[in-house]
């Protein structure tokens, strides 16, 4: 099937000659964030940009009582580059108690990673014995010296904030971001026929093997669908992908599926088929709330065995 969002290579989208994508600026500075700080968390957000933009740290924080913390970035790496943004946090704050991955169609469905998120692109090598968490970050100091001018930090880029206003916002709100624009829900699109890519297979699994290692529970989680979007055709899609990442999350005995896995929101509720608007986020991070607050309930888990 043709993806429901089309695939845009971040470095195409430049909104302003010089000045760092959007794209560029989340990953910089989520990462910064997220590796400035040894404060473990209690609960770790982590996934593509519907994560970002569809769970409030400190919503769920009032809710919970638990720290919580917003690590999603971009679709574009795959859930293998979540997977080693997850590295780079525990070894910089440790495990958390749960991680909630968050997802999109578009996750779901891309076959390949657009880009990694590693240190292969540093000009030198670093030794070895360089943790993770010191590989991404001088890896990203590089590239960010690469990429920029000061003079730009401070340009805004359409309806997007500055590449430094981003980095204020996602400070001040634990990882979370709002987006601006505002789709218009005439009319349907279909999904047609879908299946969970392999690529996206392959990186639940080891993700999931992760976790399980760090006696870390994960729910699994996709981002709600407008009203407009609920077609019989468009739920049935839904429940073919729901029984797919059922599949994987079976293999995994502290991994859950959010159930319903093919939700509904009022179209008011989603800017965008991957992205709520801040009403959509509260409400779905209270969802999440109520999940963790009865796993929060429940017996300890067992320390980790050794890694």
């Amino acid at each position: 099937m043709a993806l429901p969002v089309a695939a845009v290579d971040p470095s195409e989208r430049l909104y302003l000659k010089g000045a760092p994508s959007l794209e560029r600026s989340i990953v910089y500075w989520q990462l910064e964030h997220t590796l400035s700080s040894s404060e473990p968390q209690d609960v770790l957000l982590l996934g593509d940009s519907s994560c970002l933009m569809g769970l409030r740290p400190k919503t769920i924080e009032q809710a919970t009582g638990l720290s919580a913390w917003n690590l999603g970035t971009l679709a574009f790496p795959g859930v293998g580059g979540h997977r080693r943004l997850y590295d780079a946090y525990r070894a910089k704050r440790g495990a958390p108690r749960f991680v909630i991955y968050h997802m999109s169609l578009y996750l779901l469905l891309q076959e390949a990673p657009r880009f990694q998120l590693n240190a292969s692109r540093a000009p030198e090598p670093l030794p070895p014995q360089t943790p993770p968490s010191r590989q991404l970050r001088v890896s990203l100091a590089r590239l960010r010296n690469a990429w920029l001018r000061d003079r730009f930090l401070e340009v805004e880029r359409g309806p997007y904030p500055s590449d430094l206003e981003v980095g204020a916002f996602l400070a001040l709100s634990k990882g979370a971001l709002e987006e601006p624009l505002r789709r218009p829900w005439g009319g349907a699109l279909r999904f047609g026929e879908a299946h969970v890519s392999a690529d996206c297979r392959r990186g639940l699994d080891e993700l999931l093997s992760e976790l399980g290692r760090d006696a870390c529970p994960a729910l699994l989680v996709l981002n709600p669908i407008p009203e407009a979007l609920a077609t019989p055709e468009n739920l049935e899609t839904l429940r073919v992908l729901e029984a797919e990442v059922q599949q994987i999350a079976a293999r995994h005995p502290l991994a859950e599926v959010y159930a319903p896995f093919g939700r509904t929101y009022p179209n008011g509720l989603l800017a965008t088929l991957d992205h709520l608007t801040v009403e959509g986020a509260e409400r779905e991070s209270l969802e999440v709330a109520a999940w963790l607050r009865a796993q929060a309930e429940r017996p300890p888990r067992a320390p980790p065995g050794p890694r």
